[in-house]
C-alpha cells in the first residue's frame, strides 16, 4: 500500500476495522504510513453512500448545534457556582 500523502510504500502498518456506526459490520483495511504516520483507508468503497447517508451528522448545517446548548448550560452552571 502506498501512502497518498508522501508516496511511501515501505513498512506501512495494516489494520482491519469493522464498521460499527450503522451496524453493517463490513470490514475495511486501513494502513498507517511508516514515514508520515498518516492513517488512511486502503481502498475507498465503491458505494460510499451506504456509509454516509443523507442524514449523516456531518451533512447538517451545523453539526455541533445540538451540543451548543449543553455546553452553554454547563458554562452558566459553573459560572453561577463560582
Amino acid at each position: 500500500m502506498t501512502c497518498r500523502i508522501c508516496k511511501n510504500s515501505i513498512d506501512n502498518r495494516e489494520y482491519r476495522i469493522k464498521e460499527m456506526m450503522f451496524g453493517s459490520g463490513d470490514t475495511f483495511t486501513y494502513f498507517q504510513c511508516s514515514r508520515c504516520h498518516c492513517l488512511q483507508i486502503a481502498e475507498i468503497p465503491k458505494n460510499i453512500t451506504k456509509y454516509y447517508p443523507s442524514n449523516y451528522y456531518s451533512f447538517t448545517a451545523d453539526p455541533l448545534k445540538k451540543y451548543r446548548n449543553i455546553i452553554k448550560r454547563h458554562v452558566v452552571r459553573f459560572r453561577n457556582h463560582y
